[in-house]
């Protein structure tokens, strides 16, 4: 990324520095030493002083003049450490700005996370639904059965009392008016009503109050059937809702793994075609997918007809595509890159470069290639028998390890 080139940047101009003020370091060493051979050689030829009094004068304006760069020199030393904290600055408001965007990634992680969390709860809803569905259409079952057994029974008992007395109890109820008969006809009544008993003979004096009692449950059934008629139209409104919005989300997320299916795969094989297919786009929840692929040069109709590094790469295509629509902060990948030849390693190893900018890779890896391109390495070595060890090499050395995008992981 930009921030990263730059604090790069800021990296070899400080080595530079250093390197310079190094330099300077060693300069002066020399003068010193130079200076103190001078004097060395003045008190061994004290005696020829007054010969000599013009070289010692021409070597004292030499010192002069090597003291005078001296001071230049750590003048731009002072210089040279000015510009190290300022470069230091950057590089720390650089970080600062990384662990900004590092939380916005995971608020956006944690946001994920949420709606796939009420996409399940949405799934259990659905299930739940669907149990009670079950059980309503059960109870309903139950309650036409019953209705059916009280209608059969009703019938029954007036067909009985009919048989048996040859009376129509609703009509020889409603003929009766107790208000308008004195007290004779009422005595006359109630005698032809003991004659008209007594050539009927037993009768069941409960028949009326079972009668209300099968009215009374039957009207009940059928309010109880007409309420779960009801729910079974408000679940049903609501199921249909759920796989409308499940049907939009898979068909969303579908068709961007799919255009990043076909972009990869024609960039991982330079050139083809590959596409994702639904068996049954007339039922989308249902139905299944098919893969399509067909490398340049080639008239495949079947992916058992790839060889191996061509399936390897058309699954690496898929897997990438799924990863690029729904990225994770980590991905570990176990010798994926093992059917792989040179040229195709090195353009899984460019992908996977580019995908670190916003995801870590481990990689378990026997591939040499993919282990010269990992910023970090880790490996099993067995230096006693029975006895293993971790080896781990930072191969970006001015790079802090939890700044490291790629590891690759390989056991020996």
């Amino acid at each position: 990324s930009a921030g990263e080139q730059e604090i790069q940047g800021l990296i070899e101009t400080q080595k530079i520095g250093r390197e310079r003020w190094e330099e300077a370091q060693r300069g002066i060493t020399a003068k010193k030493l130079e200076l103190a051979t001078l004097k060395e050689k003045r008190e061994s030829l004290s005696t020829h002083l007054r010969e000599i009094e013009g070289r010692i004068e021409a070597a004292t304006h030499s010192i002069g003049e090597k003291e005078e760069y001296l001071l230049k020199i750590n003048q731009k030393i002072g210089e040279y450490i000015a510009e190290k904290s300022e470069i230091e600055s950057v590089i720390s408001e650089l970080c600062k700005k990384k662990e900004a965007i590092s939380k916005e990634i995971v608020g956006q992680e944690q946001e994920r996370a949420g709606r796939e969390e009420r996409i399940r709860a949405l799934e259990e809803a659905i299930k739940e639904k669907r149990r009670v569905i079950e059980e309503l259409k059960r109870d309903i079952n139950q309650s036409e059965v019953q209705k059916v057994e009280i209608r059969l029974e009703i019938g029954h008992l007036k067909e009985t009392i009919y048989s048996a007395y040859q009376v129509i109890l609703e009509e020889e109820i409603k003929k009766i008016n107790l208000q308008d008969l004195n007290k004779e006809e009422l005595e006359a009544t109630v005698t032809g009503l003991k004659e008209r008993l007594h050539r009927m003979g037993p009768v069941n004096l409960a028949s009326i109050e079972e009668y209300q009692e099968l009215n009374q449950r039957y009207e009940f059934l059928t309010t109880q059937e007409s309420d779960l008629t009801q729910a079974c139209e408000t679940l049903h409104k609501t199921i249909s809702k759920i796989n409308n919005t499940t049907k939009e989300m898979f068909l969303s997320t579908f068709n961007i793994i799919n255009e990043k299916f076909q972009y990869l795969f024609h960039l991982f094989f330079q050139g083809g075609n590959a596409r994702l297919i639904l068996t049954d786009e007339g039922n989308v929840l249902e139905s299944g997918i098919e893969i399509f692929a067909q490398p340049p040069g080639k008239r495949v109709s079947q992916l058992a007809l790839l060889s191996g590094g061509e399936k390897a790469l058309t699954a690496l295509s898929l897997l990438f595509a799924t990863f690029l629509a729904r990225p994770t902060p980590f991905c570990v990948l176990d010798e994926i890159d093992a059917p792989l030849d040179e040229a195709n390693t090195e353009r899984f190893i460019h992908t996977l470069k580019d995908m670190t900018e916003f995801s870590q890779f481990i990689v378990i890896t026997h591939n040499k290639r993919t282990m010269e391109a990992a910023d970090t390495l880790y490996g099993i070595t067995m230096e006693e028998p029975g006895v293993s060890r971790l080896v781990s090499v930072n191969l970006a050395r001015l790079v802090h390890v939890e700044d490291t995008a790629l590891v690759s992981a390989a056991a020996t």
